[in-house]
């Protein structure tokens, strides 16, 4: 943990803080994809096609 926070340059209890936040930025996201080697965009894009029931909660509903 001590080195993540060391890439995310901020102390260990505030990595607690943002893993235990229900939902972070784009950019704090796209941070630690980068410190990860991981592509969670690409996994929140493969959530959303499998969920059915998915919805973008600013939508119209007049699609």
């Amino acid at each position: 943990m001590t080195w993540f926070a060391r890439q995310l340059c901020c102390t260990r209890p505030n990595v607690y803080k943002i893993f235990g936040k229900e939902n972070i930025d784009i950019s704090l996201l796209w941070r630690i994809s980068c410190i990860l080697h991981h592509d969670f965009f690409g996994d929140l894009s493969q959530e959303m096609k499998c969920d059915v029931n998915f919805s973008l909660p600013f939508s119209s509903g007049t699609e």
